[in-house]
């Protein structure tokens, strides 16, 4: 499973391997201690969240605490390609409901409330803004002379540590219980918006024996 970004930073884990048995159903374990109710299509209705699908085939995403303009989150997920891209995360930014949801239980309960074959999906582009992130992805190319190229981090090599304990990380290997993270790429990127999008972060990921 791949997931790469498109923002200011982004994150990208892929190579997901072969899905366990009964990935075709709605996958609900291991999102969080609090998701234990995401198995019916009205989930994130009865969290206060609504969902619009506009004619670009994006996932808008309501809430009622959100104190924002327009959607708390934005997602696109892309059935012929087997990818999912957030587009935008404003869960921190704007929700003041202390039990809001979590980016996983809102794109777990979005793929069921819609019925979307998530678990079969092989990337994910998620947005990231973050400065402390972006000072390491610096630091990491000042040190290794890379300029603005991309590269590559294995788990067994320097700046793994400080990469996959970012909260998108998190985020992301908890939209698909049961992966682990077997390499990290970042990579410069740019979005086809007046906003340039001046680096990714992405992740490859494969399957846990």
């Amino acid at each position: 499973m791949r997931f790469h970004s498109l923002l200011p930073l982004g994150l990208l884990l892929s190579s997901f391997g072969s899905c366990r048995p009964g990935a075709g159903q709605p996958e609900t374990t291991g999102i969080d201690s609090t998701n234990t109710d995401v198995v019916h299509s009205k989930y994130l209705e009865s969290h206060g969240y609504s969902i619009l699908k506009n004619r670009d085939g994006i996932y808008w995403i309501f809430s009622e605490s959100y104190v924002g303009v327009g959607a708390a989150v934005k997602i696109s997920i892309d059935t012929e390609h087997k990818s999912v891209t957030i587009l935008e995360n404003n869960l921190d930014q704007g929700i003041v409901d202390v039990e809001k949801l979590k980016l996983p239980q809102i794109f777990r309960g979005l793929c069921i409330a819609k019925n979307l074959p998530c678990n079969e999906m092989t990337s994910i582009a998620m947005d990231i803004d973050e400065w402390f992130t972006h000072g390491s992805v610096k630091k990491h190319r000042q040190d290794n002379s890379l300029a603005d190229q991309d590269f590559d981090i294995a788990p067994n090599q320097l700046g793994w540590e400080i990469f996959s304990k970012t909260s998108f990380y998190n985020d992301a290997t908890k939209m698909f219980p049961g992966f682990e993270a077997e390499m990290i790429t970042i990579k410069q990127q740019k979005r086809a918006s007046p906003t340039p999008s001046p680096r990714g972060f992405k992740l490859r990921k494969v399957a846990i024996a």
